[in-house]
This record gives structure tokens, C-alpha cells and sequence, in this order.
């Protein structure tokens, strides 16, 4: 692996080195903020901020923050970087040890009030250090991260818990393999859970047959809570992380159960549902107990799980959970399995599915009491196919300083970027990262908080990637978002390549403000609030010109043009200097900047800007409307293209079974076999637009009803 991690390493300097300014000491800054994104996105943390603070004089050094009000936890990252972008160094014991002091120290220094007041109030580490000192009396629990390029020693075998000033804490390493085993090999880093010392009774549910193992047991509350206490919302699935984060963490009947009635709540709570890796399961005379669980991860039940350890946080005196069993359906699922899709998935039209599939499934089937299910936030959403298709065969223009055009590569699938150039030749790979430049790589979460930000939904973004991409697909009553969810029932022909096209242009500017940020010399800290504020502010300005963004140039060019960029910097220094006068009773920057009081004072600024130096890049609505309409017409023509194609590649063979079976189960209508008739005479006769329609919808229709093809 030495030397694949070798080449990871490279590829991931170069990248952060892209990503800093030139000519500034941004690297670790840069570095920092995209660690923080990849924990967040594991369910390390959420909500968190970038604050790079310093003091080497002092011994004291803070990255990255991130506190949950619910759990009462405080997240302290740390950075150990190394500017060394050729080869991978070693981070040892007695390295990670000072990393480790400094946070630590800062942590103990913050719970002295004088340490804050002889700080400068404008500086980020401000509001780090006065929250500890407020919360101190709250916080359960310390988080100390490491986050680091370097490579782990070997020599250093694990990192214990400890006590620190009275507080329980926890250490942890982010190193330069752990990101590449998660990040370019989708291999997630290995949570293995020992019982041996007090084994679980467990009963298989499986004959033996199949491909899978089953297996229910009744969970002690007590174990559960403590589980979630270590991990978080790393044991959930993503899709349940998600949904947990947005709904709220705490069930009003749950609470009231563990605390009236514990011993009740077996029989009252429906369980979770959770999938594991592996398992060591024992057999003593004829009983079954379970003594390991490798990679456990909730898919239904994260609510509860969060529920029992949030009481018995919050009424520890109350909570009895000894008295509290929870029961668990655990299904083992190897990484590499592969499934005969015997439920067949329709969006994807494979016939066999791997194992994040099989676990996507369950979640999705057994979350089916969501108002939004996990299929609403799945990659296998017609949305995000669709986007994905459009990325693939749409050609952005050449920018002046390349020769090349290139496309903007969307990652409907984790890992699928790398993925794609893992197998190819050194000179077949370079080809690919030509056309497909990584700067130019869009994530699911990208297109929730580029489009927010210009859709004047700042307050929104700032409530972090994940709230924000619920609030995207679901839509938000009070801000009178529909969500993609309900825009693509209405008309999916609006997601076409204009669409893509104006989705880039936006990524354009917000990246380039992004990257420009950090020159400026009034720059500390909140990048990401800064940004999507300042974006949302040049959308309010344009629209008091009465006019649009012209979105056909800026795409031609593939850059923000001069005249604009400064527009955003200019922006951008007033919208710092207002988010950081937050009022008596919000004193994080961060809070405040999820209020509508925060975009409110944001929309008061006055920018002193001649608005005639960016009019070249501005159009008339009605120009835009006559644009965007031409590009539904033509949408609904490729839409009605792809979907000839789709049915004619399955044959007409394929449409005679669906035909036989439909009859054979009193499912088909008069017209329904007519119009199926047709198309089992593929390829000698095709089924016209209207037809095909139909078609798929017969299609679905009996999939539901448990329909299989044999060839499948």
C-alpha cells in the first residue's frame, strides 16, 4: 500500500497547494478546512469552525472547534502539518504528545475569564475561549482531534481515554493514511466493539441458505448510550446522521419512557435496525453469544440511540438506564458482498448489488415512515442521476490560460472521482485529470449551499453542510422553498444543461471568493459564513438593478471576471465586520449567522461600488426567461431520447416476460397489453414518446408488486 499512499499523497498536497493563495502561508488553514469537512461527513462532528489560532511563544495552538448543545460535547482539533508536499514523514509518539499539550493547555487556559478579556475581540480564538469559560460548568465531555499529513508511527498502538481537569475526554488521530484508506479506497476506519468480558445473548435469524446473517438481541440501554458516547454519529448510517441532525436529537416520548417507565421500554420502542461488517458469535451449549462487532452501523433507531444517551446526560440523576433494553435487528454484511437482486433497483438497473447498496436498501426500506426517506437523499435519486448524465457529456469552454476544455465532473457516489481514474495508466490518468481537473469536482452537498447562497438563504447554509442539503431536497415552508424532491415531481425537464451550466457558473464565483479570502488582511477566520453572506449579498445587489446575472458569459470564460471579483471582495470585507457585531445575546459568530437578523443587517449594508463596472455581465429578465425556457424544450427532447433508448436496449424478449407476467397476475390494463405488444416487437417495431411513458410506468408498477426478470 506504501506506494498507492505514496501517490495519494501527492495528488493531496497538490491539492491543497491549489487550493491556498499564492504567496501566503495558507496551506495549513487550507488543509484544516477540508479535514474538517471529510470528519463532519463521517460523523465526527458537525457545525464546526476554522479558527487557526497560534501562540508558539505560549505553547498554545487550536484548528478547529465544533460544540453539540444536545450532547454537551466539545470537539478541539488540532493540526500537525507538514509543508513537505514529496514525501510522507512520520508523526511520533513525543511529536503527537506537544500537539496534544498545546490544545490542551488551551483548553485549561479558557477557563480562566482573563484569558479571553486580554485577547482582541475580533479575533476568532475569542469566541472559543470565552464559550469554554461560560460553558465550563456544562460541557461533559472533551474531544481533543489531531489531524495531521504525516503518517501515524507504527510504534504508537493505541490512544487511551482519559480524565482531564475532572472532565471525561477522549484523543484521536486523523492521519494522512487513515484520510486516504476513507477517502480513495472507501475503507472506513475500523470501529470494532469487544463484549467478550460480558457477552451478549443473541438468537440467529437465518437458516443458513442465503448470503447474509441475522441475527436479534435485546441491547442494554446503559451499553448503548456508552457506544454513542465514544462514537457519536460515526455508528449511524449517513442518511439516518442526517435526518438526526436536522429533526433534533431528543424524543419527548422516549425521554419520558426512560425516565418514568425504563423497565417499559422494550416493549414500547420499536428497536434499531443496524448492520455490521462482522461478527464473533460463540456457541455454548446451544445458546448463541456475541463477543465482537466490527463497523456497526445504525440504518433505523438513531433517535433512539441518541435519546438514551442525551437523558442520561441531561438527568443523570433520574435516568436509570440499567433498567432499559433496546432490541436490535443486526444483519452482517462483508464489504464485498454482492447481492442477486432479488428487490430489483430500478434507478440503477443492475443486476447485482454491492454491499453500500444493500445497506441503502435497508435503510431506505426500513425508514419508510420518514416524510422524506433515505431514497430522497440517496445518490439513487433520479435528481442526482440526471445531474450526473449531464456532467459527463457537458464540455465546458477553455479558460485563457489552458488549451483544454474540460468538463465539471459531479460525484453523485462517494469515491467516484477517484474511482474512475484507479485502474487507469499513468498516461490515461493524466488524460482524465485533464479533462476532468479535480478544482473542478462537485459533491452533492456543493450544490446545496452554492445555490442557497444565491438564492439569498445564507442563515440556512450557515447551519452546515448537512441541515442544509435536508433543506435542499425537502424545500424549507417558511422560506417558500420547494425542494428538489417536489420541483422534480412538478417538471424535471428545468434540470437540464443550462441548469448544470448556471449551477457551475455560481460554483465559479463562490469558489473564487472562497480562494480569495484568506489574502485579504482583515481575514480571521469564518471562511464559510463569510462566503455564502457575500455571495447572497451580490445576488440582492443585482436584483436592485432589475436585471440578472448574464450566466451565458461568465460560463464562457470559466473564471469571475475582474470587474466582479472585486465587487465580491469588497462585499466581503463589510460582511465580515457585520456578522462579527453580534448582539449581547449571541456571542458565537457562528449562531448568529444562522438567524434572519444576521442576513437582515447583511442586506442594509451599503456598498460603496460603481454597480457600471460589472453592468457588461448583467442581462435583462426577460432575455434569461426566453434562455431557460429554450433549454426545457430541448431537455424534454433528450429526456424523451434517453428514455427510447433505455427501452429499446432491453429488448423486445424483456417486454414479452414483463407482458406474460402482468397477465399472469391480473395487473395489466386493455391498453397496458397492447401497448407492451408493441414493444416485445422491439426491434422490428418501436413504441412511440407517449408509449414509452406508459411503459415505464407499467414497469414500475409491477416491480412493485415483486416482478423479477429471469435474464436478470
Amino acid at each position: 500500500m506504501s506506494s498507492e499512499l505514496d501517490l495519494f499523497y501527492e495528488d493531496f498536497m497538490q491539492e491543497i497547494l491549489l487550493d491556498a493563495a499564492a504567496g501566503g502561508n495558507f496551506n495549513e488553514p487550507n488543509f484544516t478546512e477540508k479535514i474538517c469537512e471529510f470528519l463532519e461527513e463521517e460523523g465526527y462532528f458537525s457545525d464546526y469552525y476554522v479558527i487557526s489560532y497560534k501562540k508558539d511563544t505560549k505553547g498554545l495552538k487550536v484548528d478547529a472547534w465544533a460544540y453539540n448543545d444536545e450532547t454537551c460535547v466539545l470537539n478541539l482539533v488540532v493540526s500537525s502539518f507538514n509543508d513537505d508536499a514529496t514525501a510522507i514523514t512520520t508523526l511520533n509518539n513525543t511529536d503527537l504528545e506537544k500537539v496534544f499539550k498545546r490544545t490542551e493547555k488551551f483548553f485549561k487556559e479558557s477557563l480562566d475569564a482573563r484569558f479571553y478579556q486580554k485577547m482582541d475581540g475580533a479575533i476568532s480564538a475569542y469566541y472559543l475561549a470565552k464559550h469554554i469559560h461560560e460553558s465550563s460548568e456544562i460541557i461533559k465531555k472533551i474531544k481533543f482531534t489531531v489531524i495531521t499529513n504525516q503518517q501515524l508511527s507504527s510504534r504508537i498502538k493505541s490512544i487511551e481515554k482519559l480524565e482531564f481537569l475532572g472532565y471525561s475526554s477522549q484523543r484521536d488521530v486523523c492521519d494522512i493514511e487513515r484520510i486516504y484508506r476513507s477517502t480513495a479506497t472507501e475503507e472506513k476506519e475500523p470501529l470494532v466493539f469487544d463484549f467478550k468480558e460480558k457477552p451478549l445473548p443473541v438468537l440467529p435469524a437465518h437458516t443458513g441458505e442465503g448470503s447474509f446473517q441475522s441475527y436479534l438481541l435485546a441491547l442494554p440501554g446503559a451499553l448503548l448510550a456508552s457506544l454513542y458516547e465514544d462514537y457519536g454519529d460515526r455508528l449511524l448510517e449517513q442518511n439516518v446522521r442526517t435526518f438526526l441532525q436536522f429533526r433534533g436529537k431528543v424524543n419527548k416520548g422516549l425521554r419520558k419512557t426512560i425516565l418514568s417507565y425504563p423497565e417499559m421500554f422494550f416493549a414500547y420502542n420499536n428497536g434499531i435496525t443496524a448492520t455490521a461488517e462482522s461478527v464473533d458469535i460463540v456457541e455454548i451449549n446451544g445458546h448463541h453469544e456475541l463477543h465482537s462487532i466490527t463497523n456497526l452501523q445504525i440504518v433505523n433507531g438513531g433517535q433512539t440511540t441518541a435519546s438514551l444517551y442525551t437523558t442520561s446526560v441531561q438527568d443523570k440523576k433520574e435516568a436509570n438506564l440499567e433498567k432499559v433494553f433496546v432490541q436490535m435487528k443486526l444483519t452482517i454484511i462483508e464489504p464485498e458482498s454482492e447481492l442477486d437482486a432479488d428487490i430489483k433497483d430500478v434507478r440503477d438497473q443492475t443486476s447485482k448489488l454491492k454491499a453500500s447498496s444493500i445497506i441503502s436498501n435497508i435503510s431506505e426500506f426500513s425508514n419508510t415512515q420518514n416524510k422524506v426517506n433515505a431514497a430522497d437523499l440517496s445518490s439513487n435519486h433520479e435528481f442526482h442521476v440526471e445531474i450526473e448524465k449531464i456532467s459527463r457529456r457537458l464540455w465546458a469552454p477553455a479558460k485563457q490560460s489552458t488549451p483544454h476544455t474540460s468538463r465539471w465532473f459531479y460525484e453523485r457516489l462517494r469515491g467516484q472521482f477517484n474511482n474512475s481514474q484507479s485502474n487507469l495508466s499513468p498516461a490515461n490518468k493524466r488524460k482524465f485529470l485533464i479533462e476532468n481537473p479535480r478544482p473542478q469536482l462537485l459533491v452533492k452537498t456543493d450544490l446545496a449551499k452554492i445555490i442557497h447562497s444565491w438564492e439569498k438563504l445564507p442563515q440556512l447554509v450557515s447551519h452546515g453542510a448537512q441541515k442544509n442539503f435536508v433543506w435542499y431536497i425537502e424545500g424549507h415552508k417558511k422560506y417558500q422553498l420547494n425542494g428538489v424532491q417536489k420541483e422534480w415531481e412538478k417538471d424535471h425537464s428545468i434540470f437540464n444543461e443550462d441548469y448544470y451550466k448556471d449551477l457551475v457558473v455560481k460554483a465559479i464565483l463562490f469558489r473564487g471568493l472562497d480562494k480569495l479570502i484568506m489574502k485579504q488582511s482583515w481575514y480571521d477566520g469564518y471562511k464559510a459564513n463569510i462566503v455564502t453572506y457575500s455571495i447572497a449579498k451580490l445576488r440582492d445587489i443585482i436584483d436592485s438593478t432589475g436585471k440578472v446575472l448574464n450566466f451565458v458569459s461568465i460560463w464562457k470564460l470559466q473564471e469571475t471576471p475582474i470587474a466582479l471579483m472585486n465587487l465580491l471582495t469588497e462585499i466581503a470585507n463589510e460582511v465580515n465586520t457585520c456578522i462579527r457585531h453580534t448582539p449581547p445575546h449571541k456571542g458565537n459568530i457562528g449562531e448568529y449567522c444562522k438567524e434572519d437578523s444576521c442576513w437582515e443587517s447583511v442586506q442594509q449594508l451599503e456598498i460603496n461600488y460603481d454597480l457600471e463596472r460589472i453592468n457588461r455581465y448583467l442581462e435583462s429578465k426577460e432575455r434569461n426567461i426566453i434562455r431557460q425556457t429554450d433549454a426545457k424544450k430541448k431537455q424534454k427532447i433528450t429526456g424523451s431520447i434517453d428514455m427510447q433508448t433505455d427501452i429499446v436496449n432491453k429488448g423486445g424478449d424483456y417486454w414479452k416476460e414483463v407482458l406474460l407476467w402482468g397477465q399472469e397476475k391480473g395487473l395489466l390494463t386493455d391498453k397496458e397489453i397492447s401497448i407492451l405488444e408493441i414493444a416485445g416487437m422491439i426491434p422490428r417495431k418501436l413504441p412511440s414518446v407517449p408509449q414509452c411513458k406508459v411503459i415505464l410506468d407499467i414497469e414500475a408498477k409491477i416491480e412493485e408488486e415483486g416482478f423479477v426478470s429471469k435474464s436478470s
